[in-house]
């Protein structure tokens, strides 16, 4: 019995003692106060670790941005993309952290916080400045922290210390009248810039309104948008008129389009259908002069119309259309689809898609040498003038403004070649010979004559540019006299220098006064198996 209470007493006793301890380490943690980690926004950082109480270790960080796992970093408390993130998107942070060994029979081993923010974003939020004097500002809809500058001279990025609204981005020393500035910028450091902007500025002063047009007067793609921007309210230079465009050359397609308004200061027009081609000129009529200004700031002419022009052609493309609809002897096979619609069609006149060109016959070395794909060489001329006469065009090249939109329709339309390819070939080696080649096939072979000593065929390679089946040849003789020849069917590809049919006692040798002579009746075979823009090439003897 004595036993038995001997060790009640002892259980007693240690209860009492686990309390006691138990109530000094609950008085203990309330005095350190309990481990509270918290993610906040941040300037520098995506979010803020923001420790209380007693550290916790930082097992790891992760993030997403819009659903997608990106990398961070932790910046002295600071979370940061290692990669920068566009403005508005979706960004969730998650952080595990571990607090004291000691603690954990309290607190868990892990403990997990999260926060998702929406990246900011900002704007430009004037696009036209107009000062008297000073420095040029621009405004943004929140502040920013980096901001890029680009002026047709410069390009520099600039870091403020403390996000702002406002940046001067040209200098009161700078002395302009007129100009544009690009401007993109971002809120935080670890964004993305933003879609770059325009700030076209003017400081008053010239005697008439100031016009600035953008994208500019030259380079024109067929489908861009043109604004005029000025120094006043368009309302009270132009009042309630529009300007209008016409092309330069008679003839050519009418510009067809839409002006606005977009702010008190600006006017776009806007390109119903594709229009400024290239090579093509266009005259813009303004209801009233303005003087116009470059876009970095150089005062020109005052004036009420203002001559506009289509970018430099593509020749790599002229090239794969002409190709595509049999013009040439190669054909073109894109390495992706194909242009399906106008404005892509437009598009690609300007930067032409990638693709293999292949050669559909075998042909001389003197046809095959003549090709450079992306150079304006004769084979392409040749090309041109063919497709131009089939088309009822203009033979002339080039600068035949209804050469782009007629040969994209036909692209569009599946309009072949309507002839087959033809080409001639001359040698002046004894005895002198015509080769016909046609789609690749030889279907003419005749001896020829060509200039004498004095009055030699040129060598060289020309297309045909002119034909008649008959018709009178004037000129001076080797020995003083004149002729006036009835010539049949002739093939003028150099000047004077023709491919025809005349009579002589043989053939084979030089007697013609510098051009191509084929007994008549072979002339007549050869002259509708060939048109305008069939090549001819003469090689030396």
């Amino acid at each position: 019995m004595h036993r038995s209470r001997r060790v009640r007493r002892r259980n007693t006793r240690i209860v009492v003692g686990a309390g006691v301890v138990v109530a000094a380490a609950a008085a203990g943690i309330a005095y350190l106060e309990l481990p509270r980690t918290s993610l906040s926004a941040s300037e520098r950082g995506i979010v803020r670790l923001e420790h209380q109480g007693i550290a916790e270790r930082i097992v790891a960080i992760s993030a997403e941005a819009n659903g997608k796992a990106i990398s961070v970093v932790d910046r002295r408390g600071r979370i940061v993309p290692r990669v920068a993130i566009a403005q508005g998107t979706t960004i969730t942070v998650r952080a595990t952290l571990a607090p004291p060994s000691w603690l954990r029979w309290l607190l868990g081993s892990r403990t997990n916080v999260t926060q998702t923010i929406i990246a900011p974003t900002t704007r430009l939020l004037d696009p036209v400045v107009i000062s008297t004097h000073g420095s040029i500002a621009g405004y943004f809809s929140t502040p920013v922290s980096t901001v890029r500058i680009t002026t047709p001279t410069s390009s520099q990025v600039i870091h403020l210390a403390k996000p702002s609204r406002r940046l001067t981005v040209v200098s009161s020393a700078s002395g302009l009248h007129a100009g544009v500035v690009t401007i993109a910028a971002a809120p935080a450091p670890w964004e993305s810039l933003a879609a770059p902007s325009e700030l076209t500025f003017f400081r008053t002063g010239s005697a008439s309104p100031i016009a600035i047009i953008s994208p500019g007067t030259s380079g024109l793609t067929p489908s861009t948008p043109i604004s005029i921007t000025l120094s006043a309210p368009t309302s009270t230079v132009f009042g309630a008129t529009n300007p209008t465009i016409t092309p330069t050359v008679a003839g050519a397609d009418p510009v067809s389009g839409s002006w606005s308004r977009p702010t008190p200061y600006t006017l776009v027009f806007t390109p119903q259908t594709p229009d400024f081609w290239p090579g093509e000129t266009f005259t813009l009529h303004l209801p009233h002069a303005v003087t116009l200004a470059s876009s970095s700031g150089t005062l020109g002419q005052t004036t009420d119309a203002v001559t506009l022009a289509g970018a430099s052609p593509s020749i790599l493309r002229l090239q794969e259309l002409l190709a595509q609809l049999g013009y040439l002897p190669l054909t073109f096979t894109p390495t992706q689809a194909a242009p399906s619609t106008l404005a892509a069609q437009a598009a690609a006149s300007v930067d032409a898609p990638q693709g293999t060109f292949s050669w559909r016959w075998t042909m001389p070395s003197a046809l095959t040498s003549l090709w450079q794909p992306g150079q304006d060489t004769v084979m392409t001329q040749g090309a041109i003038m063919s497709f131009e006469h089939a088309e009822g065009l203009d033979d002339t090249g080039l600068s035949n403004p209804l050469l782009w939109p007629t040969l994209i329709h036909d692209a569009m339309t599946g309009t072949m070649d309507p002839h087959p390819y033809s080409y001639i070939l001359v040698s002046k080696v004894r005895p002198e010979t015509l080769w016909l080649y046609v789609n690749g096939q030889v279907t003419l072979t005749s001896p020829v004559n060509t200039g004498i000593a004095g009055l030699n065929t040129p060598v060289g390679t020309w297309p045909i540019y002119l034909r008649f089946v008959e018709n009178y040849m004037s000129g001076t003789n080797p020995n003083g006299t004149p002729y006036h020849d009835l010539v049949h069917w002739i093939n003028y590809f150099n000047g004077s220098v023709a491919v025809h049919g005349f009579p002589r006692a043989s053939y084979g040798f030089p007697q013609s006064l510098g051009c191509v002579e084929l007994p008549i009746a072979t002339a007549g075979v050869l002259y509708p198996q060939v048109h305008i823009g069939t090549l001819v090439t003469v090689l030396p003897s």
